[in-house]
C-alpha cells in the first residue's frame, strides 16, 4: 500500500510568481504516512532555474559524492553543455546546465558515468526522493522552500522490491524532460512488458514495477501519442490494480485500473486542483474555513460518551479512519465532516449521521441501527451488512453491498460496478444508474434501480416489480426526502448457478 498526491495551481499569484508547492506536497503526504514509511518523494514543476536543464543525480557513497559530481560535470561539458551551477548534499547531486542538444544524448552519457544514478532531467522540474517519511525528507532536502506551479508526491510501502532511494517514487519518464510518475498498486504483467521494452532499447534503473509506467508513457510519447491518449491506452495495456499520477510541464494527469481497487479522491476550488489517495491529505491544504480547523475536537473513541445513550457530536473528524467502530449500544453519533475508511462499522444499535463523504467500507458488517451519509461513499459501502439501514445521499463506489446478508442499503445517486456482488439477503435501492456486473453471483435479496443499468452480473436477472413493492420502496425514499422517483427495475438472482432442489449427502444426513 502506498499513497499518492498531486496539486496544481490554476492561477499563481505571489511576489515570486510561484506557489508553495513543495510545502503543500509535504502537508498532503505527511497525513498518509500510515500508507508507507519506507520512502517518500516529490516532483515539483514550474521552477525557474538559471539554465536550460535541471539534473538530479544520486550516488551510493557520501565520501565519493564530490568525485561523482566532478565526473557528472565533465560529462555535461563533453556532450556540449555548460554547467551553470552545481551542488551536492550528502549523496544527492543537483546540476543546472545550459544544453542545446538532445536530452536523450545527455541522459545516456550521464548513465554511463561511474557512480551516477539519474533521477530526472527537467526544464522546469526536478525529482527529489529519499528513504523515510515526508517530514524526514523535508528536513534533509528543504522541500518546503521549493516553489512551483504544480507537482506530485508519494509515500511508499515496499512490497515488490527493495527499500532504497532509487526504488522510491517518483520515476522519471526517461528521456523526456519534465515527465514523471507516482504509482499505488501492482502490475501483474510487469516482467512481460519489461522484457518487451528492453528489447526495444528502453532503459530500466530499478526492479520496481512502478518504473514500468514511466517507461510505458515514454514509449508512447516517443511514438507521437499525446499524453491523454497514452493514459487511456494504459487502462488496457497495464494489467493489475493501479492508480498513478503523471506530472508534465503543462499539468497533471491520472489513470485508474478498471476495477478501481486503489483509491483516489479529487478536489477543485477556484485556485487549485488537488488529488490524493485519501481525503485526509486534501484537508492538509484546505483553508481553515473549509477544513474545519477552527473547530474543537471530541475524540470518537470516548467510550463513556458513545455508550451511555447520549448524543455525541464529533467535530473536525478530518477524514480519519476507523471512526465510530464497534459500538453496541443505542446512541446517536454525528460526525460534523467527512470520515475515512471503515467508519461506523461493526455497529449494533446506534444511529449515525456523517455530514460529508465516507471512505471505503462505511457501515461494514452493520448488524442493527441506522447510518446516513449526506454525500458520497467510497467502495464497498455496506459490505457484509446483516441488518439495519445504510443511506448514502450521493454516489457509492464499486462493490456496494458486497456479500450483503440483510438490511437495507439506499443510494441516492449512482452505484459503481459489482454492486450487490454475492449478495445473500437484504435490499438495495439505487436512485441513479448502476455500473457493470450488477448483482453478480447474488444468491438472494433484491436490487431496485431507478436509472440505467450498465450490465447485469452473472446469474442476475430482471423480473417484474409488484405494486406493493413499489409502494414500499417509495415510502422508504420519501422518508429520506427523495420524492422524484416513480419507476424501478427489479434485479434478483436467476439461481442458475446453484442446485436449490437437492441436498448434498452430508446435508441429508444432518436432517
Amino acid at each position: 500500500m502506498c499513497g499518492v498526491s498531486g496539486i496544481l495551481h490554476k492561477i499563481v499569484a505571489s511576489a515570486s510568481g510561484l506557489a508553495p508547492v513543495g510545502e503543500q506536497l509535504i502537508r498532503m503526504l505527511e497525513p498518509m504516512t500510515h500508507r508507507g514509511m519506507d520512502s517518500s518523494g516529490v516532483t515539483i514543476v514550474g521552477e525557474q532555474p538559471e539554465g536550460d536543464l535541471l539534473v538530479r543525480i544520486w550516488t551510493d557513497s557520501v565520501r565519493n559524492a564530490p568525485d561523482v559530481l566532478a565526473r557528472a560535470e565533465d560529462t555535461v561539458r563533453l556532450v556540449g553543455g555548460v554547467v551553470c551551477s552545481s551542488r551536492h548534499t550528502g549523496q544527492f547531486i543537483r546540476i543546472v546546465a545550459n544544453y542545446e542538444g538532445e536530452t536523450q544524448e545527455l541522459a545516456a552519457a550521464l548513465l554511463e558515468t561511474p557512480g551516477v544514478a539519474l533521477h530526472s532531467i527537467g526544464c522546469t522540474s526536478e525529482v527529489i526522493k529519499d528513504v523515510g517519511t515526508p517530514m524526514a525528507m523535508d528536513e534533509r532536502h528543504d522541500i518546503g522552500a521549493i516553489r512551483g506551479t504544480h507537482g506530485i508526491g508519494h509515500v511508499r510501502m515496499a512490497t515488490e522490491s527493495i527499500v532504497d532511494v532509487n526504488h522510491a517514487h517518483p520515476f522519471w519518464a526517461y528521456p523526456f524532460p519534465d515527465v514523471s510518475v507516482v504509482h499505488n498498486g501492482q502490475l501483474t504483467n510487469y516482467h512481460k512488458l519489461r522484457r518487451m521494452y528492453e528489447d526495444d532499447g528502453h532503459h530500466f534503473q530499478t526492479g520496481n514495477d512502478s518504473e514500468l509506467i514511466a517507461v510505458y508513457l515514454a514509449d508512447k510519447l516517443a511514438h507521437g501519442e499525446g499524453l491523454e491518449d497514452a493514459l487511456r491506452a494504459s487502462l488496457a495495456d497495464l494489467d493489475g490494480t493501479f492508480t498513478y499520477l503523471v506530472a508534465t510541464r503543462e499539468g497533471l494527469g491520472y489513470a485508474k485500473d478498471e476495477w478501481s481497487a486503489k483509491p483516489l479522491v479529487t478536489m477543485e476550488t477556484d485556485d487549485i486542483i488537488a488529488i490524493a489517495s485519501e481525503e485526509i491529505a486534501l484537508r492538509g491544504i484546505l483553508p481553515p474555513e473549509m477544513a474545519g480547523e477552527e473547530m474543537g475536537r471530541v475524540e470518537p473513541q470516548n467510550s463513556e460518551l458513545a455508550t451511555s445513550g447520549n448524543e455525541v457530536t464529533v467535530l473536525n473528524p478530518n477524514a480519519r479512519h476507523n471512526l465510530g467502530v464497534g459500538i453496541f449500544e443505542n446512541c446517536s453519533i454525528r460526525f460534523a465532516g467527512s470520515v475515512g475508511y471503515y467508519a461506523a462499522s461493526l455497529l449494533d444499535g446506534p444511529e449515525v449521521v456523517i455530514e460529508g463523504n465516507a471512505g471505503w467500507a462505511v457501515g461494514d458488517n452493520l448488524m442493527n441501527g441506522k447510518i446516513s451519509v449526506t454525500r458520497d461513499a467510497g467502495a464497498s459501502a455496506g459490505s457484509t451488512m446483516r441488518g439495519g439501514e445504510l443511506f448514502i445521499g450521493g454516489n457509492a463506489g464499486a462493490r456496494a453491498g458486497i456479500s450483503m446478508k440483510g438490511g437495507s442499503l439506499v443510494i441516492g445517486g449512482n452505484a459503481g460496478f459489482l454492486t450487490g456482488f454475492m449478495m445473500q439477503k437484504g435490499r438495495i435501492i439505487i436512485c441513479g444508474d448502476a455500473g457493470e456486473a450488477l448483482g453478480d453471483s447474488m444468491y438472494e435479496g433484491t436490487i431496485y434501480v431507478a436509472g440505467n443499468i450498465a450490465s447485469l452480473g452473472a446469474d442476475a436477472t430482471v423480473e417484474p416489480m409488484s405494486e406493493d413493492e413499489l409502494i414500499d420502496v417509495l415510502a422508504i425514499l420519501e422518508s429520506k426526502g427523495i420524492t422524484d422517483k416513480r419507476s424501478f427495475t427489479k434485479v434478483v438472482s436467476a439461481k442458475r448457478f446453484y442446485n436449490y432442489d437437492s441436498l448434498e449427502r452430508l446435508e441429508k444426513s444432518a436432517l
